[in-house]
């Protein structure tokens, strides 16, 4: 039996007396790379928010390696081993590559799994380790970004909209580099909007639509279900 590193169980969040995700349950297995896909207005980033402690849920549970989180704080969250990545820009635009990695790395309270000339190696960076964030293509700010998170020793990555404003090259280097890092025993939630593409790296999905979970299945079960064709991926998706 897969053993479940995270999972939420029937959390709502509701703002303003208004319900914006209703009664979501998911799960994240060891060793997974897990999906949460859906338009505009889904619910899947206030979703990652509850999980990494930005937004408080008013009901339900956040299980993280059997130990109830959704009372705790963002960084008790992450002392446990949950990262999160924001879509928006992260990186210290007046710090070079090798600052940024660095500068998380003297800030880490945990072990680091892997050394920052180890991520460097890991990641190819080294020919830009010396730019500045600002002088980073999309790609390069992505990866790195990405790249920062393993300094720890995280067990779970939220990654919110990794391929946004990335070109088709470098989304395959992150596909690649995503499933380099499952291997290395690190489970990732990921949403994005690059639907076709993640689904590609996922071993299941969930789908979401108006603030509810619809759908679950590996990209086989998804990409077959009228449901999901109605709903999110459209009739001529394949």
């Amino acid at each position: 039996m897969e053993s479940i590193l995270m999972s939420c169980e029937k959390i709502s969040i509701k703002v303003v007396e208004k319900l914006i995700i209703q009664n979501i349950s998911l799960a994240v297995n060891k060793n997974q790379i897990v999906g949460l896909l859906g338009p505009n207005g889904a619910g899947k980033t206030s979703t990652f928010y509850a999980i990494a402690g930005i937004v408080k849920i008013n009901s339900g549970k956040i299980i993280f390696q059997e130990n109830e989180i959704h009372n705790l704080p963002i960084h008790k969250r992450a002392n446990h081993g949950l990262a999160y990545l924001p879509q928006e820009p992260s990186l210290f635009n007046d710090l070079s590559v090798i600052e940024n990695l660095n500068g998380i790395s003297e800030l880490s309270k945990q072990p680091n799994l892997m050394t920052v000339d180890e991520i460097i190696h890991t990641f190819n960076l080294k020919k830009i380790i010396n730019k500045k964030g600002r002088e980073l293509s999309g790609g390069q700010r992505r990866k790195t970004e990405i790249a920062r998170t393993l300094i720890g020793s995280p067990k779970l990555l939220l990654l919110d909209e990794p391929f946004s404003g990335i070109d088709p090259i470098a989304v395959d280097e992150i596909k690649d580099l995503l499933s380099h890092i499952k291997t290395m025993g690190i489970s990732i939630l990921i949403t994005d909007h690059n639907v076709r593409e993640t689904l590609k790296i996922c071993d299941k999905s969930y789908l979401m639509a108006d603030g509810s979970i619809f759908l679950a299945g590996t990209k086989e079960e998804i990409v077959s279900n009228s449901l999901a064709k109605e709903k999110y991926l459209g009739s001529s998706f394949e």
